[in-house]
């Protein structure tokens, strides 16, 4: 039996492959809140110059951005995620954070080894 024998009715299209399903920006797929709010503040306020000059060694794999990493911390903070594996989780899963990192996925162990990295200046 096919998709549509015996089908008189229409339906609307549906292409779950189709790859231009979503906005250009991650960001678009959140409303303008705290999100953005954080991402801005972090990206063009904040001084994170001495956190950048940290990371002078080309070895290994390239680190995630820690202007991203910052943005992730204290947007979890804010709404209310403190546990490294919760902030892991919900970069993997929830949408509001997935549009913070650009569809990054730090794990646990890097949430939290930056964050007391970051937080011991």
């Amino acid at each position: 039996m096919g998709l549509n024998s015996g089908m008189s009715k229409t339906f609307r299209e549906w292409k779950p492959e189709q790859s231009a399903m979503f906005p250009a920006c991650a960001m678009d797929l959140v409303p303008e809140d705290l999100g953005h709010f954080i991402r801005n503040v972090v990206g063009e306020q904040l001084d994170l110059s001495e956190t950048l000059d940290r990371y002078i060694e080309e070895r290994g794999y390239s680190p995630y951005h820690p202007v991203m990493m910052v943005a992730v911390l204290l947007y979890a903070n804010a709404v209310g995620i403190y546990a490294s594996r919760r902030i892991a989780r919900a970069c993997q899963e929830r949408l509001d954070f997935m549009a913070l990192t650009g569809m990054q996925k730090p794990d646990f162990r890097t949430s939290a080894c930056f964050g007391c990295g970051i937080w011991k200046h």
